[in-house]
């Protein structure tokens, strides 16, 4: 299975005794291998995290008959030296990749513009990036991505500079040709490198037709750098934004809580946004049938909008504030204190809903001083999350269960009792075979599910 598209390994370092860890590890060019030996038709799971204790990668397996199973994934390689933690059926080993500092440094060393693009060209798969975009940008706006690119290359990474330049580059092609459609594509697929919200607005932060009026009014002109770009995006979302953002989510522990007192009712509270009669407003909803009803109750409250033209990519993952801001909305929650994390800036879309949460008891960050901004959040901490929710309304919660999941071990020690009560309650069940998958990511289709759900107990 692959996490991403693409890795060039030069060396992998055990840290721990390979008797600590029962399996061989091999690699190529392109990807490793994990093989070993177990009992015939053990179950065999795999996890990977990065150094910041973020998962990357889950699967299991069953031993074959002779006993034996083989992992095979990729990453896309580091800008800088990375360490991994394997973690095999509890069994852990480190991997430290060595980086990608030579190519960056011939990247940096080229001396023209032809030079540069040979060098994108070679380096394109070991970054992940799609050279054809490159190629794609119209000659009058190729001074204009040559030039952001090297201008945020030392502080942005190749990759993230590459998409940051090429995005501008696009949507100056299309406000050049007055083609809608296609400074919408620029920005949603390029959008988070160069460093807006495009993401979070999609997914409900911004109605249609604001995100819509959006895109017209940076139309108006071109931009050569990509603080004038940023700049902007933040400017017009401003001017098409009607009223104030509602937020909510919350937690127990972490941050700093400032001035006000809270005034969370402990009635239901109304709904955010008057009911809008949009039928069919989405084409890809088919593949996660369980999960359309809700999605369009949803999208016809104001509370989630789609990703692009008709569309809803129901199996994205949604990061931590993205639930958030949609819970809040639902609830229809309003802070009047301030919480202090150092990743949720005074001016983000979502800080009101995060301030919101956290004052309601319903969410917490991730450390006493972190959020967990732009992190997807897992099926476990949507579990503690529903809790914290159905707790503040009074409702009284069983975790007596027949039965454990099959995974149980691996659910977090402060998620575990959620978990099972949200099953109990009927509001987040399993992944199949008994299993939970608590460190998996939660996807738009079951963020809207459960967000659909809650509205209806609460």
């Amino acid at each position: 299975m692959k996490i991403k598209r693409t890795l060039l390994l030069v060396s992998l370092i055990a840290a721990l005794a390979q008797s600590a860890y029962a399996a061989d590890i091999e690699s190529s060019d392109t990807s490793f291998t994990v093989t070993g030996t177990e009992t015939a038709g053990a179950e065999v799971r795999l996890s990977i995290f990065d150094k910041a204790g973020k998962m990357l990668w889950i699967d299991s397996q069953k031993a074959g008959e002779d006993g034996k199973y083989s992992f095979s994934f990729e990453f896309d390689k580091p800008d800088e030296k990375a360490e991994y933690d394997l973690y095999l059926n509890g069994a852990s080993q480190k991997l430290i990749l060595p980086g990608n500092a030579d190519a960056m440094q011939e990247i940096a060393a080229a001396s023209d513009d032809t030079a540069l693009e040979a060098k994108l060209l070679e380096y394109a798969d070991r970054f992940g990036y799609d050279f054809a975009d490159w190629q794609s940008v119209s000659a009058g706006q190729q001074s204009v991505r040559n030039s952001i690119f090297k201008t945020q290359l030392s502080s942005d990474g190749v990759k993230k500079a590459y998409m940051s330049a090429v995005g501008i580059a696009k949507f100056n092609d299309a406000a050049v040709s007055k083609d809608r459609g296609a400074a919408e594509t620029a920005l949603v697929k390029f959008g988070d490198d160069i460093g807006v919200t495009v993401t979070a607005d999609k997914a409900g932060a911004l109605t249609n037709t604001q995100f819509g009026n959006l895109i017209v009014k940076m139309m108006s002109k071109t931009y050569t750098t990509q603080s004038e770009f940023r700049t902007a995006y933040t400017t017009a979302r401003t001017d098409v934004t009607a009223v104030t953002e509602n937020g909510g989510g919350g937690g127990n522990g972490g941050g700093k809580v400032t001035g006000g007192s809270s005034t969370a009712s402990t009635s239901s509270p109304a709904i955010v946004g008057a009911p809008v009669e949009k039928t069919e407003p989405f084409t890809d909803l088919d593949e996660v049938d369980w999960a359309k009803d809700s999605i369009l109750s949803l999208y016809n409250k104001g509370i989630v909008s789609g990703k692009g033209y008709k569309t809803f990519a129901p199996n994205d993952d949604v990061k931590r504030e993205e639930f958030v801001a949609m819970l809040v909305r639902m609830l229809g929650l309003e802070a009047t204190e301030s919480v202090d994390f150092t990743d949720v800036a005074e001016d983000a879309w979502y800080k009101a809903a995060v301030d919101a949460a956290f004052e309601n008891g319903i969410i917490s960050g991730i450390s006493e001083t972190s959020f967990g901004s732009g992190m997807p959040v897992t099926r476990e901490d949507c579990a503690v999350i529903c809790k914290n929710v159905l707790e503040l309304y009074g409702a009284e919660l069983s975790e007596e269960s027949a039965e454990a999941f099959a995974d149980d071990e691996y659910i977090a020690d402060y998620a575990k009792k959620a978990v099972y009560q949200m099953r109990n309650a009927g509001v987040i069940s399993g992944v199949g075979n008994n299993s939970f998958s608590p460190k998996s990511p939660c996807s738009r289709a079951m963020a809207a599910k459960i967000i659909d759900m809650l509205g209806g107990m609460v």
